[in-house]
């Protein structure tokens, strides 16, 4: 029984390495511009490295560049970073329902709950043979091959992108900023397409950013996490009035 259940859980650990090729091939190019981007700011390429291993928040750390860049300070750059994030309290609600294993083991794999695996994980495994109730887990071990090449992809790819960096002529280097413009466009802009809120509440903290930074002389930093939070209660408040669940 014990050398049943070990196959089984190493099988699981298998179709979540495959499933999760996907996001691999997808967070490597970004991570890459990310590491070419980070030593074009003026990083080591082991703070680079450690920023991809310890943070390892995507969107958030081109934020981050993009705040520095800018001159905002360290408190107002982890408060920015902190508002962006807190759709992760969300996911992580979700996913602990749905992971079997003791709390532990849930808390470990957590940290490699990101957007991609999120998604990944919980639609394949609604999508699942069997009962309904059964579609709803998630073996620890399906989760952990999933989180653990997602990661793998972005680490790489920064890695990859500081050495890059060394050889891309100084031009190719500052062109990589536009990057994070382009990933948030690129998540943005399906939503917005899908959903006429999603398209008032993006356009509304774009308005309330502008107003604190060009009007109100805000920092960078503050507008950012001002006009997040404002524009999401709104957000909130307009779907719950609209009866949206």
């Amino acid at each position: 029984m014990v050398f049943r259940g070990a196959q089984e859980e190493l099988s699981q650990f298998r179709l979540g390495l495959m499933q999760g090729l996907s996001i691999f091939l997808g967070y490597l190019p970004a991570a890459v511009a990310f590491g070419v981007l980070g030593a074009s700011t003026g990083f080591s390429h082991f703070q680079v490295a450690a920023m991809s291993i310890w943070v390892y928040a995507g969107a958030s750390q081109f934020m981050a560049l993009n705040l520095y860049q800018s001159g905002v300070s360290a408190p107002e750059i982890i408060l920015a970073t902190f508002v962006l994030n807190l759709r992760h309290v969300l996911m992580s609600t979700v996913l602990s329902k749905r992971i079997q294993g003791n709390r532990a083991l849930r808390c470990l794999l957590s940290y490699g709950i990101t957007d991609e695996t999120f998604v990944l994980t919980t639609i394949s495994s609604s999508m699942g043979p069997g009962s309904e109730e059964a579609g709803r887990e998630i073996t620890a071990a399906r989760f952990a091959g999933v989180a653990i090449i997602a990661y793998s992809g972005w680490v790489i790819g920064s890695i990859l992108g500081t050495v890059f960096a060394d050889i891309l002529p100084q031009l190719a280097m500052k062109s990589m900023g536009i990057s994070l413009y382009a990933m948030f466009i690129a998540l943005l802009i399906p939503s917005m397409k899908k959903s006429g809120r999603v398209a008032v509440v993006a356009l509304l903290g774009a308005a309330i950013n502008w107003m604190l930074l060009s009007e109100l002389k805000l920092s960078a930093g503050w507008s950012v996490v001002t006009a997040t939070i404002v524009a999401s209660a709104c957000g909130g408040a307009f779907c719950y009035k609209g009866g949206d669940q």
